[in-house]
């Protein structure tokens, strides 16, 4: 239930499969046990990526009760997925909230990149903000729009909802990632690109049409 003993765990476990320099990722509230192994590690463990990262969702370490609004967001990760796929999708805020956005894919690249690093070029600064780009929900509609036409776009259905519209209006809507992108990081520039590559990566290339 400690993070610095979940760190020790994973010491015992990389050591019984014979790994020298190993890399980890973690979603969500498995960002914290990431970051205690990085501190753990050092330079055994040359990368660790951090997805949405939360703080401990369970144990003695969990801030109590700000889980519970975690499923509020949920929404807002299917008000493309599911028009995509041909199902309804509900939008509980309004089209001007604006966040940082890459795809799964290019998640997978910044991990990949980051094993190939030459540590000398990161210098002592080891935490680095990933490329991404700063879109409304309005403009992922309207690539979505493009993508899939006038049926999908139809297919999301407006119910606002106050409690999660002031949640993600305190979200991040930018961030500076020069210094990712000076390393050699890379991500999507439009969202056109993020919805093509859900497209290929999650329904095998196929767009179901309503």
């Amino acid at each position: 239930d400690v993070l610095i003993e979940f760190a020790s765990d994973m010491e015992k476990f990389v050591d019984q499969l014979g790994l020298g320099r190993f890399g980890a990722v973690g979603l969500s509230g498995g960002g914290p046990y990431v970051l205690a192994c990085a501190h753990h590690f050092r330079g055994r463990m040359p990368v660790g990526v951090v997805l949405g990262g939360l703080g401990p969702t369970r144990g003695h370490e969990v801030a109590p009760g700000y889980t519970r609004l975690l499923p509020l967001a949920e929404p807002l990760l299917t008000v493309l997925r599911e028009p995509l796929a041909g199902q309804e999708a509900v939008l509980p805020v309004t089209e001007d909230v604006r966040h940082w956005h890459a795809s799964p894919r290019a998640a997978v690249g910044f991990f990949r990149h980051a094993l190939e690093l030459d540590l000398a070029t990161v210098g002592p600064r080891r935490n680095i903000t990933m490329p991404g780009l700063s879109a409304t929900v309005g403009e992922q509609i309207e690539a979505l729009r493009r993508a899939a036409g006038d049926a999908a776009v139809a297919l999301i259905r407006r119910e606002p909802d106050p409690a999660i519209q002031r949640m993600v209006d305190g979200w991040a809507t930018r961030f500076d990632a020069s210094r990712a992108r000076a390393l050699g990081f890379t991500a999507e520039s439009s969202f056109d690109e993020i919805i093509a590559a859900h497209v290929e990566d999650e329904l095998g290339g196929r767009i179901v049409r309503p």
